[in-house]
């Protein structure tokens, strides 16, 4: 099961926390995209060797004069995290 299917559920509080697990376990944030476009930028890192996931973004990391648009970016978008395969593993 991947990270973005643990996550379906999840609050916004344990979005943080996965949050800092992913970049704990050396995760790098990429960008945040349209979930519907999702999919392609997965297969597109894929295609380059690393090893990707994405999350729900948490209310929390956007700022305040943004709360309005936050509702929507909560829903619409998702982070992308890639990190690169260890080593042996493919």
């Amino acid at each position: 099961m991947s990270t973005a299917q643990k996550r379906r559920g999840a609050s916004s509080e344990e979005d943080l926390e996965l949050r800092d697990d992913l970049e704990t376990s050396g995760w790098q944030r990429r960008f945040e995209t349209d979930a519907t476009r999702a999919r392609e930028l997965v297969d597109l890192y894929s295609d380059l060797g690393y090893e990707v996931t994405t999350c729900k973004i948490a209310a929390q990391e956007i700022g305040p004069e943004c709360a309005g648009c936050a509702i929507v970016a909560c829903q619409r978008y998702v982070a992308l995290y890639t990190r690169r395969p260890k080593e042996g593993t493919s």
